[in-house]
């Protein structure tokens, strides 16, 4: 999330845009990508200063959490 500066949600919902793109990252990222929803990236004063990664819930609750998560250390 922090190395795209979006959230994986909006990674998520751009997938139609280009699948192919979407479907390779888990195999081109060192370290490992994934693709689904709950993570953001944090921002203080513009910067990004990392992220931060929800899981357990449905994709829309994780994401809710890490956004809470993310503003909440934004400041």
């Amino acid at each position: 999330s922090a190395a795209y500066k979006k959230s994986t949600m909006d990674m998520v919902n751009g997938r139609g845009i280009n699948p192919h793109f979407f479907d390779a990252l888990p195999s081109v990222i060192p370290g490992g990508a994934l693709p689904t929803a709950g993570a953001v990236p944090i921002v203080r004063n513009g910067s990004i200063i990392g992220a931060i990664g929800v899981g357990g819930g449905a994709p829309e609750q994780d994401d809710a959490c890490a956004q809470a998560g993310a503003a909440a250390i934004a400041g």
